[in-house]
């Protein structure tokens, strides 16, 4: 699912906002992973972060569109 996303300087995302996960978030891991998927390139930039301090989710940035995704929710 697309996904708006406010960073500060760094990067590091504090907003989110992609019906109906919308709100503050704050950073729980970050990690990137670069994959040659069957020669197709692929960078992602992932966060786990809990949005309203209570909901698990995971997000990534795809750096070649610099766009960003919903990758799951934990319940």
């Amino acid at each position: 699912m697309p996904l708006e996303v406010q960073a500060d300087e760094h990067g590091v995302p504090w907003h989110i906002r992609g019906d109906p996960l919308i709100g503050p978030v704050r950073p729980v891991q970050r990690w990137v992973a670069e994959l040659d998927w069957w020669s197709h390139p692929v960078s992602r930039e992932y966060w786990r972060v809990l949005l309203h301090d209570r909901l698990l989710c995971e997000i990534y940035r795809d750096v070649d569109q610099d766009a960003w995704f919903v990758e799951r929710v934990y319940d």
